[in-house]
């Protein structure tokens, strides 16, 4: 496992990354859909772009981004996995959907990437963003933790499907290692913090890089006081009460330019009340209500 700094565009290999509901790309998938020509964006337009837990989907590579001297595709794929509605990515959804979109990549692989062959490769490599973590609920580290749970999960999964069909056939390859891809070096570092105490954790399981790789176009943190991966602002609404038990409303917003902050309303719920029960009545013909 490695987590580094490091501009998207000049990764070789195939790419994964997730995606929260929403009606337009935003942030990296935006980027990855500009080297792709707008295919993701086409993808999301007519209604198959993956969006549930566990759902994903392969856009391969085939432009060269010849300005900037690189005359291979890269990244060679992109992988994009779904993770639902932001706010309500569990655990437990990630390392599912990360463990689906991978072991779907292997079969890939092992099919000749579409071209009728079969693959004699047994591994790869895989990079991935910190997925999740550039929205609300998820950091940097929990997303490196969960992304690397996942995958270790298909690789369990490649195994033993592998196992069962014995040497006469050609299995799926599994992942040889995992590069974590970060612009940002704080966030990066974050990841690596707990991906070093994953390894400590379950020894054999992981091997961690000692350091952050810096690689091409990195940076050392946000421009804003706050991260967030997509253009607009996240506002989450909850029904609470105040010391005195009168209900109150929170609103928890998400931005571009502060982290999580929260802003409470008194809720009128008595006047809401007596309202309701007036203009539910068909006789009732107050233009007030």
């Amino acid at each position: 496992h490695r987590a580094a700094g490091l501009d998207l565009t000049f990764e070789r290999g195939a790419l994964l990354l997730g995606h929260y509901h929403a009606t337009r790309l935003t942030g990296t998938e935006k980027v990855m859909d500009r080297l792709l020509g707008g295919a993701m964006e086409r993808s999301l337009d007519i209604g198959i772009y993956p969006v549930a837990i566990g759902s994903h989907q392969m856009f391969i590579n085939t432009h060269s981004n010849t300005e900037r001297g690189i005359f291979v595709p890269s990244p060679k794929a992109v992988i994009v996995a779904g993770l639902g509605d932001e706010g309500k990515l569990r655990a437990a959804d990630l390392v599912q959907t990360v463990r689906q979109a991978v072991i779907a990549w292997a079969q890939r692989l092992a099919e000749g990437a579409g071209k009728g062959r079969r693959a004699t490769v047994r591994t790869f490599e895989l990079a991935s963003t910190l997925l999740g973590s550039g929205g609300t609920g998820i950091s940097p580290g929990e997303a490196a933790r969960l992304v690397a749970e996942g995958v270790y999960q298909a690789n369990v999964r490649i195994t033993e499907e592998n196992e069962e069909r014995g040497s006469s056939s050609v299995g799926a390859p599994r992942v040889a290692q995992l590069r974590f891809v970060e612009l940002y070096l704080d966030r990066a570092t974050d990841a690596w913090r707990s991906l070093r105490l994953q390894q400590a954790a379950r020894p054999g399981r992981y091997v961690v890089d000692d350091v952050v790789e810096e690689g091409t176009g990195a940076l050392q943190r946000p421009l804003d006081l706050g991260y967030r991966g997509a253009e607009f602002d996240f506002i989450s609404v909850a029904a609470t009460t105040d010391p005195a038990g009168l209900p109150v409303i929170s609103y928890t917003l998400d931005t571009r330019r502060a982290r999580s902050e929260v802003r409470a309303q008194r809720a009128q719920s008595l006047l809401i009340k007596e309202l309701v029960a007036a203009a539910s009545n068909d006789l009732d013909h107050d233009d007030q209500i």
